[in-house]
């Protein structure tokens, strides 16, 4: 705009130097066109203040809401900075506490398991020692009764062999098992024997 207006005068001012030089004797219509051009580029001259003004105004508006809308975008970026900070903050330790937790539950579990390990060994161990009291017992109790059974047929042939024998007491019989290992041996008396 500045050239144009600068070409303009050069124009303004070529056209006086014309008419100065067509017209030597300078008479009223000359100095009329003249005063028409001075008049015509004073206006041009202050349209152009007026305009240069208000591109002026114009642009410190635009500056003065570019500058706002950019302090509104950095106090927004600003604002998004700290809530996103927030979540990840907040998230970080969601996590920490997630992980606490599943640890000390991964813990929890090992530890049960370890005892029911224990207490699965415990039970094995226990059903070995009660299988092998049972056989134990029951070996026993064959034994046993192999010895009754040989008592029975020792009774019936000395029954048989001595009638009068044949309604043995019951201290016989104890006495007999002892002899064969049925019976526990008596206890030992207490006391000293007096010499008789």
């Amino acid at each position: 705009m500045d050239e144009g207006g600068s070409a303009k005068d050069r124009r303004i001012r070529e056209l006086e130097r014309q008419l100065e030089a067509k017209d030597s004797t300078r008479n009223p219509f000359v100095y009329s066109n003249q005063e028409q051009l001075r008049v015509k580029d004073q206006q041009l001259k202050e349209e152009k203040e007026v305009a240069n003004a208000e591109k002026a105004t114009i642009r410190e508006e635009a500056n003065r809401r570019l500058e706002a809308v950019n302090t509104e975008k950095t106090t927004i970026r600003e604002e998004a900075d700290r809530r996103l900070e927030a979540v990840n903050t907040e998230k970080t330790t969601i996590r920490e506490e997630a992980d606490r937790r599943l640890e000390a539950a991964n813990a929890e579990i090992a530890e049960a398991t370890r005892r029911h390990q224990d207490v699965m060994g415990e039970l094995q161990s226990t059903r070995i020692e009660l299988q092998s009291e049972i056989q134990f017992t029951r070996d026993t109790l064959q034994r046993q009764i192999a010895k009754l059974e040989r008592l029975l047929r020792w009774k019936s042939i000395t029954s048989t062999r001595n009638p009068a024998h044949e309604n043995l007491t019951h201290k016989f019989i104890i006495s007999a098992g002892r002899k064969l290992g049925i019976f526990a041996p008596p206890p030992p008396t207490s006391g000293r024997r007096h010499a008789g």
